[in-house]
């Protein structure tokens, strides 16, 4: 039977009483831990510097440290630390780069050319700079260790704002929640990126953290604190990376249809509220230098540099015809879907081939699965389930939108997109993905496939720790 809008009024809690936990809250923290558990072993077992872009990330938080701000100034002292100890932990035995001479131990001469992290969107930075801060004086690897124990609990926050997710969406089918979420806790190369300096971990856990705001919005209503959330998400995206703009017209489009579907006087009421707020933002701009500061930052960082007008020129100059864009997403969607699943150190060292086959089997019966999912289960949701299920379809094709224009942009230098780029929609991917392996299965075999489920994501974990990292960095 579906819940009317009416119904759903009545079980909210009354104005002025104290709004409890619900009582699933333990299970999404024990699920958290899990993650953070599993992260923190990756984090132990790949050597220091084997994540990518791992030195370039680590100059960049150091130099925040020091300058106490974002910056794109050059410290030839840090990246002597960095680079004195790729050359003690013999880097260059695993990973790209050249070994440099002894009397340049600078980025430059171990990778000519390359682009540094520095004056990228700098939330991640400047969240690592404060640990790093308490100890500006102990060694480059104690450092770099605390900040791989920071990315690994953002990955648990991750985790636990999907399982929150799937039981604010879906409050009849809980296996779902716990599936995605251990599914998220338990794969390897979500796990493995957790473990390691990377920004994308602020990125994930922004992007789980926007559906979950979506998701209560939906179920409590669109009240003030949950408009405040999202647009604040929006200009966090901002300073986080380029994979997290998807949630800018993501969170405009549920913002927007929220206000259209209270009528006339709310649009009106909200077109008022936008103007003023521009010209207050505005005035604010031109009065306080710090925030004109922060708006002409974006304007560079998304707009006026160097490397924006480069990809620019790179994906106008890809020809239209659509047999170059079939052809560029072919060349690339199986190094990205390895890279998805399980493709470690520098996206260098794969599972076996077998791994992936298999793997692939089980999603094409997800995703057929899921069709089946979202045809039957859509109209016995209540409107809040089916209002945040369109949500996450929007907000996941938004992601396989910007990968798409990814895999055109590398066409051009031959290198791959990465399946990283997708993980800030892990939750609606692996929601829907496990519900779609719930909808084949029948009703009374789900709880032993959920079962069976964590022992196949154990096995696989296994295989990618003891087939490939430990055979690759200790044998």
């Amino acid at each position: 039977m579906t819940q009317t809008a009416e119904q759903t009024v009545k079980m909210r809690t009354p104005v002025g009483v104290p709004r409890r936990l619900p009582r699933w809250w333990p299970v999404g923290v024990l699920i958290g831990l899990l993650a953070f558990a599993h992260a923190g072993l990756y984090a132990a077992l790949v050597p220091l510097w084997q994540a990518p872009d791992e030195p370039a990330q680590v100059e960049y938080i150091l130099l925040v440290a020091q300058r106490g701000r974002p910056t794109e100034d050059l410290d030839l002292g840090i990246q002597r630390r960095i680079v004195a100890d790729l050359v003690a932990r013999d880097f260059f035995r695993f990973a790209g780069g050249q070994r440099p001479p002894p009397d340049d131990l600078s980025f430059e001469a171990v990778w000519p050319g390359q682009a540094r992290y520095v004056g990228r969107q700098p939330a991640y930075f400047l969240a690592a700079a404060v640990l790093v801060r308490a100890f500006p004086d102990a060694p480059v690897a104690v450092q770099v260790y605390t900040v791989r124990a920071f990315s690994a609990l953002l990955f648990g926050l991750t985790v636990a704002a999907i399982f929150a997710t799937g039981r604010v969406l879906f409050p009849r089918r809980p296996l779902l929640a716990v599936a995605a979420a251990l599914a998220a806790a338990l794969l390897p190369m979500p796990a493995y990126l957790g473990g390691a300096v990377n920004n994308d971990n602020l990125a994930n856990l922004l992007g789980a953290t926007a559906f979950l705001v979506i998701a209560l919005a939906e179920r409590r209503g669109y009240r003030p604190e949950w408009v405040f959330a999202l647009v604040g998400l929006a200009i966090l995206a901002l300073y986080t990376k380029r994979t997290t703009l998807i949630f800018i017209p993501l969170i405009a489009l549920v913002l927007g249809l929220a206000i259209w579907r209270q009528g006339w006087r709310a649009r009106a009421a909200g077109g008022a509220i936008a103007l003023l707020g521009l010209v207050a933002l505005v005035a604010a701009i031109e009065t306080f230098p710090p925030l004109r500061d922060t708006v002409a930052y974006i304007a560079d960082r998304y707009f006026a540099n160097a490397s924006v007008e480069s990809n620019l020129a790179a994906i106008e100059g890809i020809s239209p015809a659509w047999q170059n864009v079939v052809g560029s997403f072919l060349t690339y969607a199986a190094p990205f879907f390895q890279s998805s699943i399980g493709l470690f150190g520098w996206l260098d060292v794969p599972l076996a081939p077998v791994w992936y086959l298999l793997i692939g089997l089980v999603l094409l019966v997800a995703l057929i699965g899921a069709a089946v999912f979202a045809l039957r289960s859509f109209p016995a949701l209540d409107d809040a389930g089916r209002a945040g299920l369109r949500w996450l379809s929007v907000g996941l094709a938004l992601s396989f939108a910007l990968v798409f224009v990814y895999a055109l942009y590398f066409s051009q230098d031959g290198t791959a997109p990465q399946g990283r780029y997708l993980f800030p929609s892990l939750s609606p991917l692996l929601l829907l993905l496990t519900a779609g392996l719930a909808e084949v299965t029948p009703r009374f075999a789900r709880s032993a496939a959920l079962v069976a489920g964590i022992w196949l994501l154990l096995l696989l974990d296994a295989v990618a720790i003891f087939g490939a990292i430990i055979p690759e960095y200790y044998g």
